[in-house]
């Protein structure tokens, strides 16, 4: 687990401010740090210059450049070793396709209690999560 035991750290790349702020708002709300980015170029300068984060949760599709997916292979192992949860509004079918092995998916459009339901089953699968966040 990062450095702040008591909130666990989830960082949120998604290339919509809105859903960005809303579930960082969300997030929050159910006793997690929320640490963010609007593309995946910049989550992976804000992860390598400090890696301390529990989960990473980000959408799959990004205007130009690097996808999730990439994020997903850049993070998911050494250094880093973050378990991932990935989201898109894309079918199903495609996902699972282009989806890493041991990458975990929620699918668009989501709730709340949807969302906090798959970062902690996420984190329970990875033994991030030692002790119950509200």
């Amino acid at each position: 687990m990062s450095q702040n035991k008591e909130r666990p750290v989830v960082f949120v790349v998604e290339d919509g401010d809105g859903t960005r702020q809303l579930s960082c708002l969300v997030l929050e709300s159910y006793g997690f740090t929320c640490r963010s980015a609007g593309s995946v170029e910049e989550a992976l300068t804000l992860i390598e210059s400090d890696p301390r984060v529990d989960v990473l949760f980000s959408d799959i599709h990004f205007p130009g450049g690097l996808t999730g997916v990439d994020l997903a292979l850049k993070t998911a192992h050494a250094p880093y070793n973050l378990p991932v949860l990935l989201t898109s509004g894309l079918a199903v079918e495609y996902v699972e396709e282009i989806l890493p092995d041991g990458v975990a998916f929620l699918e668009k459009p989501y709730t709340p209690e949807q969302l906090l339901s798959a970062i902690r089953s996420v984190m329970a699968k990875h033994r991030v999560l030692s002790t119950p966040v509200a």
